[in-house]
Order: C-alpha cells, then structure tokens, then sequence
C-alpha cells in the first residue's frame, strides 16, 4: 500500500462585487498556500478557473508524487454582491464539493454571508 502524505486544506472562494479572491490554507501548519485577488469587470468565471489552476499547480509543485490533496473545508461567500458574480463563486465551491464526493473523499461546504459576519461582529464590540 502506498504511503500518503495528507494535508488538510480549507478552499476560501469570494467572488462578491468587484473582486475575484481564491485562498489555498494547509490549517495543520498554519500556513496560506497560495492567496490572490483581482478586481474583475464582467468576467469572474474566467478568473476563478485560472486562479484555482494556479493554485492546485504551485501547490502540486511543492509536493511529491505521494501527496494527496484533501481539500476538507470549502469556503464560499454568498453576499452581499450582484447575483452573477456571487453565483460564479457558488456553484464553484458546490461543483468541486461534489466532484470530491463522486470520489469517495468528504468535503465540508460553508458558506457565509459578510453582512452577517459584520453584524455579529458589532454586537461582539458592543
């Protein structure tokens, strides 16, 4: 049987508004992996593809034959923002959480609202 090496990875993918923002994070070290963000006119499906090969390439990179990548927590932002842009971030995050899945390997799907997020922030403050 073939040794792996398993790296526990959270996938973080915003495409509200403006910005395309993918971020690669190995959460055992502590460590981002890969991070980028990009202001993007009218073409956030283009972005997120090619950041997500950027990412899974530098990642692959810095392993071996016997590394496997589990990605276990897949990070989406659901809002605010206009209804394509944020749509191109989730039905990435729910297409790679099922590919994962059709091969046997669990994933977790989070999504999170930042209006929210802010909100129980204040109140924190408070």
């Amino acid at each position: 049987m073939a040794d792996f090496t398993v790296f526990f990875m959270l996938l973080a993918i915003n495409t509200c508004l403006r910005c395309v923002e993918i971020a690669l994070i190995d959460e055992a070290a502590g460590e981002i992996l890969y991070e980028k963000s990009e202001i993007s006119e009218r073409n956030h499906a283009e972005k997120i593809f090619e950041f997500l090969k950027e990412a899974l390439e530098k990642k692959s990179a810095r392993g071996s034959k016997s590394e496997m990548l589990k990605l276990d927590k897949i990070l989406v932002v659901t809002g605010p923002g206009a209804f394509t842009s944020v749509r191109v971030g989730v039905v990435t995050a729910n297409t790679i959480a099922f590919a994962l899945r059709a091969e046997g390997r669990d994933s977790n799907l989070y999504a999170i609202n930042l209006t929210t997020l802010f909100a129980q922030e204040e109140e924190n403050l408070s």
